[in-house]
C-alpha cells in the first residue's frame, strides 16, 4: 500500500534534522512552539510504519495533557493505517505495530512499568520529569523482540527550559557539547561506548506554520514576565525559581586569565554536612569601575567547592590545601550557624573545627 502523508505532516527544517538524526538519544526543542510534540508523534508513526511489530510509547507527566495533545492527533490518522483503541490508551497499526500513550506522575509510576519491552521512547516535556523518574523506563528500552534484531532502540524527547527537570536535562544535552553535535560520554564499566545524544534546538521562529496559524501566539509569548518569556524563546540559562533571573552568560562569564598578584582574595562559606557544602572564591579588581561611586568594584569568582556528605574536618582540610597556595588571600566568612555547638562532637562548632 502507498500512502501520501505530506498532507498530515511535511517537517519543516529542524523536524527533518530531528527525525534524521543519528544520535541514540536525542533532544528536540528548547522554546515553546517549536513544533515539539509534532515531531515526536511523527517519528513514532514513521518508525512503526517501516518496521512492522514496532512498540512505541509516548509518555507525560500528566494523562489529561498526555490525551489532549496526542489522542486528538492520532485521531486523524487514515483508518486504513490503524485505528485508536481507548480501553488500551493505544494506536493499533494493521502491520502489527503499536503507540501506546501512557504517563508517570511520581516515581513510582515510572517503577511500575517494569518488564515492559519498546522499540521506542518518547518523552514530551522531558523537563517536567526528575531523572530518577527517566531511569526506570529507559530500562524497559531494550526491544519488543519483534524487531530488535533490525534496529537500535529509540529515545526521543522534547523540552523547554521550564520545570523541575531544568537542570537534569541542561547538564545531560545542553552544556556538554554544542548544538546538533552528536557524541558520547565515553564508555560503561564493561568498555562498551554509552548511548550517543544530540540537542537538536528550535524556538517558534523554526514553526512558521504555527505563525501563520495563530499569529497572535508570539505576541503572547512576549507578553509573559522575563524569566518565563526568555525559557519560552529558548534560554536555557533561566529557569522557574531563579535567585537572580538577570544573570545572562553572555555577559557573567569571562574566559580565564591571571589573576593578579596584587587583587584582594576572600572566601565565604555555605555550611552543610548530608546537605551541600559549597565554599566559592572570589577576587577583586581594584581599578574604578564608576567614577560617580569609587567604592564599586567589579568581584570575579574564580573558585568553587560543593560537595554533598562531608563533615567540617574534611571541608577544612580542603580549603587549608587551597588556601595555602593562595596569594594575597584576605579572609574566608564563616556564616553564623556554624558556630553552633555540636552536642555529638564534645560541644566543639563548625567553625571551631575550622579554625
Amino acid at each position: 500500500m502507498e500512502l501520501d502523508l505530506s498532507k498530515l505532516y511535511t517537517p519543516q527544517p529542524k523536524q527533518h534534522l530531528f527525525h534524521s538524526c543519528p544520535a541514540d538519544r536525542v533532544l528536540y526543542g528548547g522554546g515553546r512552539g517549536g513544533g515539539k510534540s509534532e515531531a515526536l508523534l511523527w517519528d513514532a508513526i514513521t518508525q512503526c510504519l517501516e518496521y512492522p511489530g514496532y512498540t512505541a510509547v509516548i509518555f507525560r507527566r500528566i494523562y489529561d495533557n498526555l490525551m489532549g495533545v496526542f489522542r486528538e492527533r492520532l485521531y486523524k490518522v487514515p483508518p486504513t493505517l490503524g485505528h485508536w483503541n481507548q480501553t488500551e490508551r493505544a494506536f493499533r497499526f494493521v502491520n502489527g505495530s503499536v503507540i501506546l500513550l501512557r504517563a508517570a506522575d511520581e516515581p513510582k509510576d515510572a517503577e511500575g512499568f517494569q518488564g515492559n519491552e519498546w522499540d521506542g521512547l518518547y518523552i514530551d516535556e522531558i523537563q517536567e520529569f526528575t531523572q530518577n523518574m527517566i531511569t526506570p523506563l529507559l530500562m524497559n528500552l531494550r526491544g519488543s523482540g519483534k524487531v530488535a534484531a533490525e534496529i537500535k532502540p529509540r529515545f526521543r524527547a522534547s523540552a523547554w527550559p521550564w520545570g523541575i527537570g531544568h537542570g537534569w536535562v541542561r547538564e545531560y544535552w545542553i552544556s556538554p557539547q554544542p548544538p546538533y553535535t552528536v557524541w558520547s560520554p565515553g564508555d560503561d564499566e564493561e568498555g562498551n561506548a554509552l548511548p550517543s545524544r544530540c540537542f537538536i534546538p528550535a524556538t517558534i521562529f523554526d514553526n512558521p506554520a504555527l505563525l501563520k496559524r495563530y499569529p497572535g501566539y508570539l505576541q503572547e509569548l512576549r507578553d509573559k514576565p522575563e524569566a518565563e518569556r526568555r525559557a519560552a524563546f529558548g534560554d536555557w540559562d533561566v529557569y522557574e525559581g531563579q535567585a537572580f533571573p538577570e544573570w545572562r552568560k553572555e555577559r557573567h562569564v569571562v574566559e580565564p586569565f591571571d589573576i593578579p598578584p596584587t587583587w584582594v582574595k576572600r572566601g565565604g562559606v555555605d555550611f552543610g554536612t548530608s546537605a551541600p557544602w559549597a565554599t566559592y572564591f572570589y577576587a577583586e579588581d581594584p581599578s574604578v569601575i564608576d567614577d560617580h561611586d569609587p567604592n564599586l568594584r567589579r568581584v570575579y569568582v574564580f573558585a568553587e567547592f560543593y560537595q554533598k556528605n562531608t563533615d567540617a574536618q574534611v571541608q577544612a582540610k580542603i580549603l587549608q590545601s587551597f588556601c595555602s597556595r593562595q596569594q594575597n588571600l584576605f579572609a574566608i566568612q564563616l556564616p553564623p550557624d556554624m558556630e553552633v555547638k555540636s552536642s555529638v562532637n564534645r560541644g566543639v562548632s563548625p567553625a571551631d573545627v575550622y579554625r
